[in-house]
């Protein structure tokens, strides 16, 4: 018995020593490298998260306009809007024969050549995300191989932070992570043209009304980061 549990102890270690050193061994693009290859593809992907987080502020506002006044919870909106990104991503990059988009093994993203992956997430202002803790999920944000995904494909996430009341955006970016570390950052800049809902809760209803606005910037990649 002491021999049989002495055994799954250093089978346990051999393992353990086994995922650190295929952490090492896989190479990570640097923040210059993922540039070089994204550079095509920034301006597509802000306006599929851009235009999915206004698909869902529109489909409130025609609910509220005919008289259905629906209060989606923060996962109930992120579900949509995840939906609605994916949707828009499918559109965006169709028939682009460098990028295959769908589902890989149960991941939405997109693949980019066989050097990236990007999946799309509700970000917080820390860069985690709000997932329910999965092998994947973890191998994922460990950099891990997941079939179905080019074992050499560095996994990224292209992010997107609402503000409070989840009727504008604060930030879009790709970004990699390696465990719970932030390897580096890449934040999208431009021209952002949202559907702002203004909320004035009357009685037990919410009276709503629609307005546009666009937030002019700079038009270029903002490149933030420490690689």
């Amino acid at each position: 018995m002491n021999n049989f549990i002495r055994f799954c102890s250093l089978f346990k270690v051999i393992h353990y020593l086994c995922s650190i050193k295929f952490y090492y061994m896989k190479h990570l693009l640097s923040k210059q490298q993922a540039e070089i290859i994204l550079e095509p593809y920034f301006l597509k992907i802000q306006e599929a998260i851009e235009s999915g987080f206004n698909d869902h502020l529109a489909t409130i506002n025609f609910n509220h306009s005919n008289g259905n006044y629906v209060a989606f919870n923060k996962k109930e909106k992120a579900n949509i809007i995840h939906g609605l990104i994916r949707a828009r991503i499918k559109k965006m990059f169709e028939g682009d024969s460098e990028v295959r988009s769908g589902n890989f093994n149960g991941v939405f993203g997109i693949q980019i050549k066989d050097n990236i992956f990007i999946r799309f997430k509700k970000i917080n202002k820390d860069y985690s995300t709000s997932n329910i803790l999965t092998k994947q999920t973890s191998d994922y944000k460990n950099q891990i191989e997941i079939p179905g995904i080019p074992d050499a494909a560095t996994l990224l996430y292209a992010g997107y932070l609402p503000d409070s009341t989840w009727t504008s955006l604060k930030n879009i970016c790709i970004f990699c992570k390696l465990g719970d570390n932030l390897e580096w950052q890449i934040g999208l800049n431009g021209s952002i043209e949202q559907n702002i809902i203004n909320f004035n809760p009357s009685g037990s209803e919410e009276e709503v009304t629609i307005q546009k606005r666009v937030k002019v910037k700079d038009n270029q990649i903002k490149k933030t980061g420490t690689k």
